[in-house]
């Protein structure tokens, strides 16, 4: 059996060992390995139906993007969703020298390609972004939750500190891009509440 077929059993394996638990925080390492493997990977047999409570620790969205998708077709009863984010400077520079990620991110459907089950976060109530750059991926990935959580109650997003003095206003110009760019109008509650945490990001 191929290498990278084997690996991607073993993962699915471990993901379904963990069937029962509540509560899961999952690393960079893990993701970018499912990222990796993608490919090869299958639905689980067993959904992480108990699963309520998720937190993704990745220093780079963009890098585990495809790792992130799998696993959020496979927790169907999730409610509260955290990504503790950082791509280090090069997400930086990535995000200071080219194009405004909105724009390329607005006027192309990038997910309709990825076979995404909407139905399935049906029950996501709670998101929050800590570290937000602001980066193409980031808002790639915002922009699929919003289209998939039909009960979506609440987004938190804490701009980095490394932004300074510049971070309410960045943050506050690219949501507000995004809110007017997008044609969400059962999200209106959602969007407020993205607006006004514009005042408090760089807590």
């Amino acid at each position: 059996m191929d290498e990278k077929k084997t690996w991607a059993l073993r993962l699915m394996e471990y993901l379904t060992g963990l069937r029962n638990v509540e509560a899961l925080t999952l690393g960079c390492e893990f993701l970018w390995n499912l990222s990796e493997v993608s490919f090869a990977l299958e639905p689980l047999q067993t959904l992480l139906c108990n699963l309520r409570y998720l937190t993704l620790e990745v220093p780079s969205v963009k890098n585990c993007m495809c790792g992130m998708i799998y696993l959020l077709q496979n927790v169907p009863n999730i409610e509260a969703l955290v990504f503790k984010t950082y791509g280090g400077w090069l997400a930086e520079a990535e995000f200071w020298n080219k194009e405004p990620s909105y724009q390329k991110i607005m006027e192309t459907d990038w997910e309709e390609n990825l076979l995404f089950d909407y139905s399935i976060l049906y029950k996501l109530r709670t998101i929050e972004f800590k570290i937000f750059l602001g980066c193409n991926s980031e808002f790639r990935i915002l922009k699929l939750l919003l289209k998939a959580a039909k009960c979506l109650e609440k987004i938190d997003i804490i701009a980095s500190v490394i932004w300074g003095g510049y971070s309410k206003k960045i943050c506050k110009q690219l949501l507000v891009r995004f809110v007017i760019s997008t044609s969400f109008s059962k999200y209106i509650n959602i969007v407020i509440i993205l607006l006004n945490l514009c005042s408090s990001v760089d807590r």
